[in-house]
């Protein structure tokens, strides 16, 4: 888990503390849902790190266009599929009053 996850996990804490005066979800309820978010936006961290890895490697000569397209679109897909259930995942989290 880089730096920001952790920044942002603490900020997300420090929210849910914070917010003592309407009746707060049972920990239960948000904990999962905080974790999933935490763990697909590491899953993206990762991903998109590869993926420069392969773009520095195309600029370097060492991977070939098509080798390149390929993982794009392949990064991209599974970049679109994280991100849509994130954005469900947040949404949710405000629904039952975790953010």
């Amino acid at each position: 888990m880089n730096l920001l996850h952790v920044i942002f996990a603490s900020f997300l804490l420090l929210i849910l503390a914070s917010c003592s005066s309407k009746k707060e979800p049972p920990e239960e309820v948000c904990e999962p849902l905080l974790r999933a978010i935490l763990n697909i936006q590491n899953h993206r961290d990762v991903s998109s790190e590869d993926f420069r890895l392969t773009l520095e490697s195309y600029g370097m000569g060492q991977t070939t266009r098509a080798r390149m397209k390929k993982e794009y679109k392949q990064w991209l897909s599974k970049e679109n599929e994280l991100a849509s259930k994130v954005s469900d995942l947040y949404s949710e989290a405000y629904h039952v009053g975790c953010l």
